[in-house]
Protein backbone atom coordinates (compact mmCIF):
# COMPACT_ATOMS: atom_id res chain seq x y z
CA UNK A 1 0.00 0.00 0.00
CA UNK A 2 1.21 3.50 -0.77
CA UNK A 3 0.45 6.06 1.91
CA UNK A 4 1.44 9.68 1.40
CA UNK A 5 0.83 10.65 5.03
CA UNK A 6 3.22 9.45 7.73
CA UNK A 7 0.66 10.50 10.35
CA UNK A 8 -1.93 8.16 8.82
CA UNK A 9 0.65 5.42 8.21
CA UNK A 10 1.78 5.43 11.84
CA UNK A 11 -1.83 5.32 13.06
CA UNK A 12 -2.62 2.47 10.65
CA UNK A 13 0.45 0.51 11.76
CA UNK A 14 -0.47 0.96 15.43
CA UNK A 15 -3.78 -0.79 14.73
CA UNK A 16 -2.63 -3.61 12.47
CA UNK A 17 -0.20 -6.52 12.21
CA UNK A 18 1.45 -5.06 9.12
CA UNK A 19 5.12 -4.28 8.61
CA UNK A 20 6.24 -1.09 6.90
CA UNK A 21 9.44 0.42 5.69
CA UNK A 22 10.04 3.84 7.19
CA UNK A 23 13.03 6.17 7.45
CA UNK A 24 14.75 5.40 10.75
CA UNK A 25 14.63 9.07 11.74
CA UNK A 26 10.83 9.04 11.39
CA UNK A 27 10.55 5.98 13.59
CA UNK A 28 12.48 7.77 16.33
CA UNK A 29 10.48 10.98 15.85
CA UNK A 30 7.36 12.40 17.49
CA UNK A 31 4.87 10.66 15.16
CA UNK A 32 5.62 7.27 16.68
CA UNK A 33 4.27 7.93 20.20
CA UNK A 34 6.04 4.71 21.30
CA UNK A 35 3.52 2.47 19.50
CA UNK A 36 5.99 1.01 16.98
CA UNK A 37 9.36 -0.64 17.43
CA UNK A 38 12.23 -1.17 15.02
CA UNK A 39 12.88 -4.63 13.61
CA UNK A 40 16.68 -4.90 13.73
CA UNK A 41 18.39 -5.65 10.41
CA UNK A 42 21.73 -7.39 10.82
CA UNK A 43 24.80 -7.24 8.65
CA UNK A 44 26.13 -4.50 6.41
CA UNK A 45 23.44 -2.67 4.47
CA UNK A 46 23.37 -0.19 1.62
CA UNK A 47 24.22 3.40 2.44
CA UNK A 48 20.65 4.45 3.18
CA UNK A 49 18.91 5.44 6.35
CA UNK A 50 15.83 3.27 6.58
CA UNK A 51 14.29 0.72 8.86
CA UNK A 52 11.33 -1.54 9.39
CA UNK A 53 8.86 -1.18 12.20
CA UNK A 54 5.92 -2.96 13.77
CA UNK A 55 3.60 -2.53 16.74
CA UNK A 56 5.51 -2.30 20.01
CA UNK A 57 3.10 -4.59 21.86
CA UNK A 58 3.60 -7.62 19.58
CA UNK A 59 6.35 -10.04 18.66
CA UNK A 60 7.38 -10.46 15.03
CA UNK A 61 5.57 -13.27 13.24
CA UNK A 62 7.57 -15.77 11.18
CA UNK A 63 6.41 -13.87 8.09
CA UNK A 64 7.62 -10.54 9.51
CA UNK A 65 11.00 -12.10 10.31
CA UNK A 66 11.20 -13.52 6.78
CA UNK A 67 10.32 -10.11 5.35
CA UNK A 68 13.03 -8.44 7.44
CA UNK A 69 15.58 -10.99 6.19
CA UNK A 70 14.44 -10.42 2.59
CA UNK A 71 14.83 -6.65 2.96
CA UNK A 72 18.30 -7.07 4.50
CA UNK A 73 19.34 -9.46 1.71
CA UNK A 74 18.07 -7.08 -0.97
CA UNK A 75 19.93 -4.19 0.67
CA UNK A 76 23.14 -6.25 0.73
CA UNK A 77 22.74 -7.12 -2.97
CA UNK A 78 22.15 -3.46 -3.78
CA UNK A 79 25.23 -2.43 -1.80
CA UNK A 80 27.31 -5.08 -3.61
CA UNK A 81 26.05 -3.90 -6.99
CA UNK A 82 26.89 -0.31 -6.16
CA UNK A 83 30.37 -1.38 -5.05
CA UNK A 84 30.86 -3.35 -8.28
CA UNK A 85 30.97 -6.74 -6.51
CA UNK A 86 29.38 -9.68 -8.30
Amino acid sequence: MLCESFVFAFELMARSDAVMGVPATMLRGPLNHGHLIEIPLTGPLAAADFGLCMRADTRPTPLANAFARAVANAARRLAAERAGVK
